[in-house]
């Protein structure tokens, strides 16, 4: 009887054993053609984030031509110190965001060229610089008190202004001291707030532009 109960055990041991190796180890299904992405579509997909880059970019673009506007049109109405400040803090604040799209946004550089940004560039960029330049004028005017103290520290926040106007320029293939040739910039009031536009204008760095660019 021990001899048959132990025979019995072992051979249900060994079906167990040999059940368990016999289940095929699971695996996934390879992809299908039609599930997998071909060239062109992943050439698709590129292009659709390319095509969302550049948009982003031309509305911050937008938005910081508005800024211009707006921190001029508060400036004029001889607003309190502190609101003026805080408009100044705002417009340098849509610069920075400017500049940090425009940095990652590794397609602007050709895409900008393809796309109608050319032309809204050529409109936006005279009107930020007048509207630059009155804000400096207006400014020192109305706060002299505060303006070296607090409102040139804050414009050096866009020191960077003029290069980053000439790299777009550039990408675009425009001539910027061409385009703002014309409307009476002076490029001192720039220089006296650390916005040295000389060395890409033609001004007082060294070139075919005098400082009044007229």
């Amino acid at each position: 009887m021990f001899s048959k109960a132990s025979s019995f055990v072992l051979l249900l041991v060994a079906a167990l054993f040999l059940g368990v190796h016999a289940i095929p180890a699971t695996s996934k299904p390879a992809l299908s053609p039609d599930q997998a992405l071909s060239p062109d579509q992943s050439s698709s997909v590129t292009s659709e984030t390319s095509s969302v880059e550049v948009t982003t970019f031309v509305q911050r673009w937008d938005s910081l031509s508005q800024s211009f506007t707006q921190t001029q049109s508060t400036f004029e109405q001889r607003v309190d110190v502190s609101v003026a400040y805080q408009s100044v803090q705002t417009l340098c604040q849509s610069y920075q965001s400017t500049v940090t799209e425009y940095q990652s946004c590794p397609s602007c550089s050709r895409g900008l060229a393809q796309s109608n940004f050319r032309t809204q560039f050529q409109q936006t960029i005279t009107t930020m610089y007048t509207s630059f330049q009155r804000i400096i004028i207006v400014g020192q005017a109305n706060y002299r008190a505060q303006w070296q103290t607090k409102f040139a520290q804050l414009f050096q926040r866009m020191s960077s202004f003029g290069r980053f106007c000439q790299t777009i320029a550039l990408s675009l293939h425009l001539d910027l001291g061409a385009l703002l040739k014309g409307l009476g910039i002076n490029l001192n009031l720039f220089v006296n707030i650390g916005i040295d536009l000389g060395g890409l204008l033609g001004g007082p760095s060294g070139g075919l532009l005098s400082n009044l660019l007229n």
